[in-house]
């Protein structure tokens, strides 16, 4: 349909100065942090639960409970401060009959460790945590403290969370359980949505 046009002979491949090539890599460099800063930044606000729970209703007792997967362990809603140095999730897992203050768990990013605790019955656990990003992804690792009795002497649970932005108004936090004691590892999603 088009006639055929025979390329030009005394056409010329121009190759750029190298001071150009390292321009653009500089450039590309600032644009990859750049964008993995927003991300760090978009993650930090207030997040409810968006999965839907199912509920089942109990034929006596205080009615409906919940049932599924342990989620992330986070609570909902969750709020996430970022930063530079530490990123700090707060939420409340206890009832109002509980009495209990609001938990604040702290990740640093800088590759150093911090000791968070938690009530959980009538005792306080403490345990270790840190994080890390990459691409716009955060992994919150926590070490915590396996009663003696269930798998000896100095036993450690691991529990990982990875948070990724599926767009600007949600969050996926992968949480993983490794298992101990024969117990095999679990692995749940949890989708929440932007609530500010």
């Amino acid at each position: 349909m088009f006639p055929r046009v025979a390329p030009y002979s005394g056409a010329q491949v121009v190759t750029p100065p190298a001071r150009y090539s390292s321009v653009l890599a500089v450039v590309a460099l600032l644009a990859a942090g750049t964008a993995g800063a927003q991300s760090r930044a978009t993650l930090a606000g207030q997040w409810v639960l968006a999965e839907s729970e199912q509920a089942s209703v109990a034929s006596r007792g205080d009615g409906g409970f919940r049932t599924g997967d342990m989620g992330s362990g986070w609570g909902s809603p969750l709020t996430i401060v970022v930063e530079p140095t530490r990123l700090i999730a707060t939420f409340n897992p206890y009832s109002a009959y509980d009495l209990q203050p609001t938990v604040s768990l702290t990740y640093p990013v800088d590759g150093s460790e911090a000791r968070n605790q938690i009530n959980l019955g009538f005792t306080t656990t403490v345990f270790t945590s840190r994080a890390a990003w990459q691409d716009g992804t955060l992994t919150a690792t926590d070490w915590l403290p396996v009663p003696p009795e269930v798998a000896g002497p100095g036993v450690t649970a691991l529990v990982r969370r990875t948070l990724t932005l599926r767009s600007t108004d949600t969050l996926m936090i992968e949480t993983t359980r490794v298992g101990i004691a024969d117990a095999p590892t679990v692995t749940s999603r949890s989708t929440y949505t932007r609530s500010r």
